[in-house]
């Protein structure tokens, strides 16, 4: 679950990495499984946008004396996701089954520009680049207490791996319109 502040308002999305093997040259990419917002505006205009919906959402993010607390819900007060994060004593070392290193996951998001995600056509995907400068990664410690997808996508046997927090970035948008899945 990623969180980002777009005009001072509270967006989240599940973000999974995954291979584009959609292209001569497969690299490194995002899938969206859903956009979320706190913002009515944003949640009536953002489809125009991105192709899909962008369900609303309510978000309270606390700051703690030693953790942040994060939880999502949708607007019928079921609960989306629910997480703490709190600086890692090792804010280089990378604790993950995918990434052997700090680094190899630096590469692996810096390679990927493209993310797809589900849109308002069954049949398409909408794909949207990324150019992006993050100044820097650090590794933070979380847990998950819940999250929507155990039960949507509960098949998959997905497991929470690791956590890093980029700051510092710039990033560039360019809507590369609809693709077929």
């Amino acid at each position: 679950m990623a969180t980002s502040k777009i005009f001072g308002f509270d967006n989240f999305a599940y973000r999974c990495g995954v291979i584009d093997q959609s292209r001569q040259d497969m690299e490194p990419s995002v899938y969206i499984t859903d956009r979320n917002t706190d913002q009515p505006m944003v949640a009536r205009f953002g489809p125009l946008l991105f192709y899909d919906s962008m369900p609303m959402v309510r978000t309270d993010i606390s700051r703690m004396s030693d953790f942040i607390a994060i939880y999502a819900s949708y607007l019928d007060g079921q609960g989306m996701f629910k997480a703490e994060v709190r600086p890692s004593k090792r804010p280089k070392e990378l604790n993950s089954k995918v990434f052997s290193s700090l680094s190899e996951y630096v590469d692996f998001i810096k390679g990927g520009i493209s993310s797809y995600t589900p849109s308002i056509y069954n049949d398409k995907l909408t794909r949207i680049d990324l150019m992006k400068e993050d100044t820097e990664y650090e590794v933070v410690d979380g847990n998950v207490d819940f999250s929507i997808l155990d039960g949507v996508w509960k098949e998959t046997k997905m497991e929470f791996d690791s956590v890093v927090r980029a700051s510092g970035g710039k990033y560039k948008w360019t809507c590369r319109s609809l693709v077929s899945k």
